[in-house]
């Protein structure tokens, strides 16, 4: 069971805090009942996913990279694992402005204190690093993306949900998604 080890079968944990607002903290807690999994464990669960997406990497450093001279490349390797190469072209040690968006500016009052492997924490310091944001920043910024993405919705809900007492479904209303809750 993936869920009952405190690391996600890792051998080392690395913990990490991660602001939200009480809007993304009800939709996680939503869909973990939904799961039948403890809501911090969901969390982390999205985000090592996420991050084991190239084009979601891809779309994230095209989206918030601010040093066009430092890029992440996210491909597979022969055994279908993920590995992250970095590129850099020039210096940059220059200062650049922060990127700007809807799932940034956001109040953060609510925190939560994710696990991830070691090897999952390495690859959000160097996707943080190329969008130039903090890594609990990028960990919020992929949580939300993905609790508002219905594909990750239903892969997860696909996976994990066995009895179907619950199934969230996620309804697109002026640009919030919101959840509706199925019997």
């Amino acid at each position: 069971m993936l869920w009952k080890n405190k690391c996600l079968g890792g051998k080392r944990c690395v913990r990490n805090n991660l602001y939200t607002n009480e809007f993304y903290e009800q939709k996680l807690k939503l869909l973990a009942n939904s799961c039948e999994l403890p809501y911090l464990t969901l969390g982390s669960l999205i985000v090592c996913k996420l991050l084991d997406s190239p084009s979601f990497v891809y779309k994230v450093q095209k989206t918030f990279n601010t040093i066009e001279h430092y890029w992440i490349t996210a491909e597979y390797d022969a055994k279908k694992k993920i590995i992250y190469k970095q590129e850099i072209t020039a210096d940059i040690s220059r200062k650049v402005k922060r990127p700007k968006s809807k799932y940034l500016n956001f109040p953060r009052d609510r925190q939560l204190k994710l696990s991830y492997q070691n090897e999952h924490d390495l690859k959000l310091s160097m996707l943080a690093r190329s969008c130039n944001l903090r890594k609990g920043e990028m960990a919020a910024l992929i949580l939300h993306y993905g609790l508002d993405t219905s594909e990750v919705i239903m892969f997860f809900q696909e996976r994990y949900n066995v009895h179907s007492h619950h199934w969230v479904t996620p309804v697109h209303k002026d640009g919030i998604v919101a959840y509706v809750l199925s019997p």
